[in-house]
């Protein structure tokens, strides 16, 4: 006999439409010590609550926080699972930074604060 391993299709829930609804991150503000960087993981969902693929995803920072952190890279796209990893590196200035994740016109705002230790 002979098992099949192809898995059974899943059915896509209803009220998905690749529209971007919700834009969230995998941590909100938290605090970095100088030269130090963390991976923050930005996911996109529509209204069904299904991840978006293949959407741009833009961050930005702040004025002020330019001079204490930074973001690579400044777009990604989001890959099947509607999730999108950008590297924030703290510099040597302490202090706080606001950062702005956007996709599809929706925005995630978070804050990075730097600190000496």
């Amino acid at each position: 006999y002979t098992t099949s391993t192809m898995p059974t299709p899943t059915p896509t829930p209803s009220g998905c439409n690749g529209e971007t609804t919700t834009v969230e991150t995998d941590t909100v503000d938290f605090e970095l010590l100088k030269q130090e960087n963390k991976v923050v993981t930005v996911t996109v969902t529509d209204a069904g609550g299904c991840p978006v693929a293949d959407k741009k995803v833009f961050t930005r920072i702040n004025r002020a926080g330019k001079k204490r952190v930074k973001i690579s890279p400044s777009s990604e796209t989001t890959d099947e699972n509607g999730a999108a990893a950008f590297t924030i590196t703290a510099k040597k200035k302490t202090g706080k930074a606001k950062g702005t994740f956007k996709s599809g016109g929706i925005k995630k705002k978070i804050t990075v604060k730097v600190v000496s230790e």
